[in-house]
């Protein structure tokens, strides 16, 4: 489980997780200033993903534990993220 680069898996991990998504909180971080990763590394990681013609599903879903299972559903779910995170 090594596709996806920092910050990018512990914010899948710790915020997005079915259990306890905590994309609100998430949101106030980045818009505090208050985020402890990089806040621009995450967003432009999050579009390369948004961009990838084969996301790695099973370590998202294993992050995550969704059961996408398909690129377009992930998709779908990741561009909500960024427009809540974002503001785009």
């Amino acid at each position: 489980m090594t596709d996806l680069p920092e910050p990018l898996r512990v914010v899948l991990r710790d915020f997005c997780h079915v259990e306890w998504y905590e994309i609100d909180e998430l949101a106030q971080l980045v818009e505090s200033g208050g985020a402890k990763f990089d806040v621009a590394a995450l967003e432009k990681q999050i579009e390369e993903l948004l961009l990838s013609g084969s996301p790695p599903l099973c370590e998202i879903n294993m992050l995550t534990a969704n059961e996408f299972e398909s690129g377009d559903e992930l998709r779908t779910w990741l561009l909500e993220i960024r427009r809540r995170v974002f503001g785009r």
